[in-house]
């Protein structure tokens, strides 16, 4: 087999880089950006959460995000605008919302989810990389018996599949994390799930990238790709402004910008790009720090501690492709976040960096990997808000794929034809 070439230098295609490098194969990585992981990588939760395997779409969820129609203070936002382009998408993410289909695949996802997980950890202690790592779990918090009930119901149906978790009572909770004494509400219990981890994922992505192009990688970033062009049922060449690139295997994970690129091909990709944001910030003016990542059941948003700095991240806003940076939204997470953590209040203006991207979400939350019908194409795409907890995982199997033709590990069920069944 000749080069193989990634379309995309964050999580999913530096993973992906990585299992084919290790076996032997020569690749080539083309990024748009300025550099590795400065797309939807960039600033997101900084998590990885086998724990947070259930698809959005738990039942009811359609019911909920019509509610949302015209609440600009809703975590999730549906944009009128949106709906037109999203009905095909739209009618499988609420037939995904059946009780019977939402538990298969989330049981499907932690499959997943764990099995990356360890792969993330034998990639990282094989490549010596450095991104503020934390390995304390997450912490869910719940403000209600009936929030809390429902969560535990996920958690202990996915417990005989491999979850772990602990319930605890507002006097525990406290102990883990004695930041939430402060809330301008307390909580009234929460689930730590042990096996979680965390750190800055920009970091890992630079990192990783750079220990690869010492392993023989080659990296060409700001390259724009407009087009893929196939001959005679394959993958011929990568059209751009730079003119014509011809390959003979590609690898496209390029999240979001997936759809745009594969299209054309006749690929109709299940993904829709939902924007989420986040805050990041120094933790050192702060009198209160999280010891680790807190999640908000209620209002759906994220702290995460990154070293000596905080992520704030959440929100999920279906309005197509558009990438404008919403201050309305980037201030309700601020305030979300300050009455769970008032010490944030004393930070001045700008203190908090923020930032948007898109996520590249499935209707049943498991990505659309492997081969395509398009000989020497394969995809690594479609992460959704796991895809930092998929990305290890799946850039193994898409490696095997690409190289063998069959996932590695053990049997995911896993789908090689673009789609994500």
């Amino acid at each position: 087999m000749g080069e193989i070439t990634i379309l995309g230098a964050g999580l999913a295609g530096l993973c992906t880089a990585w299992f084919l490098r290790r076996e032997g194969a020569d690749v080539r990585v083309l990024e748009r950006a300025a550099g590795a992981g400065l797309g939807t990588s960039f600033a997101n939760g900084g998590m990885l959460t086998p724990s947070q395997a259930n698809p959005w779409n738990a039942p009811g969820v359609l019911q909920y995000a019509l509610s949302t129609l015209g609440k600009a203070d809703s975590p999730m936002l549906v944009r009128p605008t949106a709906l037109p382009g999203m009905m095909r998408w739209g009618t499988r993410f609420a037939l995904e919302s059946k009780a019977a289909r939402y538990e298969a695949n989330a049981r499907r996802n932690l499959a997943l989810g764990l099995y990356s997980l360890e792969q993330h950890r034998a990639l990282v202690a094989e490549a010596g990389i450095d991104y503020a790592r934390s390995a304390l779990g997450t912490l869910q918090i719940f403000r209600d018996e009936q929030s809390l009930d429902a969560a535990r119901a996920i958690a202990g149906m996915l417990a005989p599949h491999g979850l772990r978790f602990t319930v605890l009572d507002e006097a525990a909770l406290l102990a883990l994390e004695p930041a939430l004494a402060e809330a301008d509400t307390r909580p009234i219990a929460g689930i730590h799930f042990p096996d979680d981890e965390s750190g800055d994922a920009h970091l890992f992505c630079r990192n990783l990238a750079n220990r690869l192009a010492a392993m023989g990688v080659v990296f060409e970033y700001g390259v724009e790709i407009e087009q893929l062009e196939t001959k005679a049922g394959r993958v011929s060449a990568l059209i751009g402004p730079g003119g014509r690139r011809p390959v003979e295997t590609l690898v496209v994970a390029a999240a979001a910008q997936s759809l745009r690129l594969l299209g054309p091909l006749g690929l109709r990709l299940p993904i829709y790009p939902v924007k989420g944001y986040s805050l990041s910030g120094e933790m050192a003016p702060l009198r209160t720090r999280p010891r680790l990542p807190i999640v908000d059941m209620h209002r759906k948003i994220a702290l995460t501690p990154l070293g000596s700095r905080l992520r704030i991240a959440g929100s999920a806003e279906f309005n197509g492709f558009d990438t404008v940076l919403n201050t309305a939204r980037t201030s309700m997470i601020r305030r979300d976040a300050e009455a769970l953590l008032p010490a944030l209040r004393a930070l001045p203006e700008g203190a908090l960096k923020p930032w948007t991207g898109l996520r590249a979400v499935t209707p049943t939350g498991y990505p659309v990997l492997g081969a395509t019908a398009i000989n020497g194409l394969f995809t690594n795409t479609g992460h959704g808000p796991l895809g930092w907890t998929f990305a290890a995982g799946t850039g193994r199997l898409v490696a095997e794929a690409v190289l063998h033709g069959h996932p590695a590990g053990r049997d995911l069920s896993t789908p090689l034809p673009a789609r994500a069944a």
